[in-house]
């Protein structure tokens, strides 16, 4: 995604441009990392909230934006991840024209489909806690191929 002089955009999947938006910012979750109510007169209620650091980074593929969140707790807790924000492809339906869509699509209105597909995200963890010696790297080729009953 490119913006052009005078407010036009240009999205061309076959000229990449390096882009790298990053937000870092301190959060206070909506929970505790503990909380404990004494039982007394009157009741003593104390806790812990929970501050996490926050790096976000927004990248926008075709028509939809792919949000990814790290999350750095203070307990020492880890958490990524990913959600996914846009509008649908949708495509032209006419049951005399083209009725395979409705083996791969959701019919959205009689005139129109909403083809099913899948966004994938994976993540690896490297931290080398116990030196690098300890770790194992593996490489998996997947094919694509038919499907056999």
């Amino acid at each position: 995604f490119h913006i052009l002089p005078g407010g036009t955009a240009v999205a061309d999947p076959t000229n990449p441009r390096e882009f790298y938006p990053v937000c870092v910012f301190e959060w206070t979750e909506d929970h505790t990392i503990w909380r404990h109510m004494q039982n007394s007169n009157p009741p003593d209620v104390r806790g812990l909230v929970r501050k996490t650091v926050v790096v976000r980074s927004i990248a926008t593929v075709g028509n939809y934006d792919y949000i990814t969140d790290i999350k750095l707790r203070e307990d020492g807790e880890i958490e990524v991840k990913t959600r996914f924000a846009g509008f649908i492809e949708a495509r032209h339906f006419d049951p005399k024209g083209n009725p395979e869509e409705m083996n791969f699509s959701t019919i959205i209105r009689p005139d129109l489909a909403g083809p099913v597909h899948s966004h994938l995200v994976n993540w690896k963890a490297d931290f080398d806690i116990a030196g690098v010696r300890s770790n194992a790297f593996q490489t998996i080729k997947v094919k694509a191929g038919p499907l056999t009953n």
